[in-house]
């Protein structure tokens, strides 16, 4: 007999090029084999991960896998450099995301919150250096006459955590409006929450997962930069809320996300193979 196969897929390719990045077209043959491949691979596995319930589901309903094949693994994050950390702060409140301005990310989204925001002593800081909506945002932001957001370049990873320490609040979203966007769990969303930060996510139902609206997190419908702007304003005039939300979510992460703890998860899954 041939020994088990516990696949990790992380995203269905299928998925993100027919659907979420519209690469290929729907129902072209290079989607129907991107289709089967995904179909395939998922089948031939003893036991599939997935990294949030809701993407289990889909690849139950999309590809047939059976509930018993599929478990959900948390993605945690690099806790060696991603924990709590002073910093200093200037006069300025700080939004901060980072993104590969992939369309699920809804960065244009960010981008028309911000000019609700203008009047404010806020500042939008965006990193990321390329990717298919960045010139689109670019372009939005000029068009709006901004003066509260920076696009700043990409940063090496060993850096990343101290331009979070920098933030008052962070945006994990993710705030496209894709049917892949409302079944992930952003990674960056783990990190800002392993640093104690609070954050405002897209109200999916990844994200409510392990999230609570005003305990752990604040919720913002995908693609609205109205409620987005909003949600953004009540956290700038809110400390005491923000800090209940980013010790709430430190909580949640030391108790749930650790890689130790994520470790033991992922061992007796593999257990159940042997």
């Amino acid at each position: 007999s041939r020994a088990p196969i516990l696949f990790d897929p992380f995203v269905s390719t299928y998925d993100t090029l027919a659907g979420d990045r519209g690469r290929v077209a729907e129902g072209s043959l290079a989607a129907r084999a991107l289709r089967a491949l995904d179909g395939r691979a998922l089948g031939q596995a003893t036991l599939n991960l997935s990294d949030t319930q809701a993407h289990a589901a889909y690849y139950a309903a999309a590809f047939g896998v059976p509930p018993g094949k599929l478990a959900t693994l948390y993605l945690g994050c690099d806790e060696a450099h991603f924990f709590p950390r002073p910093a200093a702060r200037g006069d300025r409140f700080v939004v901060f995301t980072y993104s590969t301005y992939l369309p699920l990310h809804g960065m244009t989204t960010i981008v028309e919150a911000a000019q609700r925001c203008l009047g404010y002593p806020i500042e939008f800081r965006l990193v990321g250096s390329s990717g298919p909506t960045l010139a689109n945002a670019r372009a939005r932001a000029q068009a709006l006459g901004l003066t509260n957001v920076t696009f700043a370049p990409s940063l090496p990873f060993a850096a990343l955590p101290d331009a979070i320490a920098a933030a008052d609040l962070c945006l994990g979203g993710h705030f496209g409006t894709s049917a892949k966007s409302q079944r992930v769990i952003a990674g960056k969303t783990y990190q800002f929450i392993a640093m104690g930060k609070p954050v405002i996510l897209a109200d999916n139902a990844a994200n409510r997962e392990l999230f609570e609206a005003e305990v752990s997190a604040a919720f913002c419908p995908p693609g609205d930069p109205d409620r987005l702007a909003q949600t953004i304003l009540t956290l700038y005039h809110a400390p005491d809320l923000r800090r209940t939300l980013a010790e709430n979510a430190l909580a949640l992460y030391r108790r749930r996300l650790t890689w130790q703890r994520l470790g033991a998860d992922l061992l007796a899954q593999a257990q159940r193979l042997l």
